[in-house]
């Protein structure tokens, strides 16, 4: 019931986030704040008077069950901090949302990793995303992002090839946005879920995206950066992970490239250098299932942590699959003599070969 009492609390209007804590710390719940009257509610100092009367005059019980059977009827559910499937980790962050509306079903068992970037991003930064979001899925992990254009929705597709993810959005859950993305999220919708802190039917508007990335890293064990200008949104995620107590990952991208400083800059600062799903599987490994194994050898582990940044984007792009070198230098828009020099670095140190037809592979 106190799902019920929530959603009336966080409906009311001018009552922001500040001032419910407020309300919720001074009468230690919801169902004691609707219990209150006008006088209660007027002689706290940080309640204004009109403040006080929106409270008091919003308190309409048929008017808010009636609201909510109308959401539940749209196949939404709303979920209170104190429920059972509200996401543990999200709970202790210093503002967590009071309650979440989710289309989908939410799977709190498996650790979360949220994985962001640019939305303008390179060919070689969507497939990194959307490999590791897969990996990372496969490994039992949820894969949780923005469902934004770019690097969101690589990591969400990636995801969902193999398993479910999950999309917290800013705005609700009702409305599709992007445009571009109604399709992935309506996928979403079937395989994984969809979450906001925002009431169904809401626009997105741009402080919203800001407070939706706390959601993001908030439920996360850890936050991935693929592609990140020196100022972006995603930047601001990693902030919240690191105030949360949260890891920070990031892939490397071309030196070279705007759209990849602030990720960049962030392996510098001290978060870890992804290469693929198993740099972050090994940070959390003590949440995944017993029988959940990395796939990297550890010898090939120690070469690669010698390498320069060029050589791990080089790395990064190929598998046991042959590779043009042309398919290469057209995701990394590298200098040709450069990249060939790197080949020739990597093939020194046994990490690759050439095959016949300029191809490459993984050794």
């Amino acid at each position: 019931m106190n799902t019920w009492y929530y959603y009336w609390l966080t409906n009311i209007e001018n009552i922001g986030h500040v001032k419910t804590k407020k309300l919720l710390n001074t009468f230690n719940g919801p169902k004691n704040i609707y219990d209150a009257d006008y006088s209660d509610y007027a002689k706290l100092p940080y309640l204004q008077d009109g403040d006080a009367r929106l409270i008091a005059e919003s308190k309409d019980f048929n008017r808010i069950s009636n609201e909510i059977n109308k959401i539940k009827d749209k196949q939404i559910e709303i979920i209170s901090i104190e429920s059972d499937q509200y996401p543990e980790l999200l709970s202790h962050i210093y503002h967590p949302p009071y309650i979440l509306y989710k289309k989908g079903k939410l799977n709190t068992s498996m650790p979360c990793i949220g994985v962001v970037g640019s939305r303008k991003c390179s060919e070689y930064g969507y497939t990194m995303a959307k490999e590791i979001a897969k990996g990372l899925t496969k490994a039992g992990v949820m894969v949780v992002s923005g469902l934004a254009r770019g690097i969101d929705a690589a990591a969400h597709i990636g995801a969902l090839e193999v398993g479910g993810t999950i999309a917290v959005l800013a705005n609700g859950v009702n409305k599709y946005y992007p445009a571009s993305n109604r399709r992935l999220q309506r996928e979403i919708e079937e395989n994984g879920c969809i979450l906001s802190e925002y009431p169904v039917d809401t626009d997105p508007v741009p402080g919203f995206f800001p407070a939706r990335n706390r959601i993001i890293s908030g439920m996360s064990r850890g936050v991935l950066v693929v592609e990140a200008a020196e100022r972006s949104g995603s930047l601001i995620t990693a902030d919240f992970a690191l105030e949360q107590g949260r890891d920070v990952f990031a892939v490397p991208a071309n030196a070279w490239s705007k759209m990849s400083v602030g990720s960049n800059k962030l392996i510098q600062a001290g978060g870890k250098l992804v290469m693929d799903e198993n740099d972050i599987i090994e940070e959390i490994q003590e949440y995944l299932p017993v029988n959940t194994k990395k796939f990297k050898d550890n010898n090939e582990n120690i070469h690669i942590n010698r390498l320069a940044q060029d050589e791990i984007m080089v790395y990064a792009c190929l598998s046991q699959e042959p590779l043009y070198i042309d398919d290469i230098n057209n995701k990394l828009k590298m200098p040709i003599a450069t990249l060939q020099h790197i080949i020739t670095s990597l093939e020194l140190k046994g990490l690759i070969k050439r095959i016949p037809g300029q191809r490459l592979v993984k050794t």
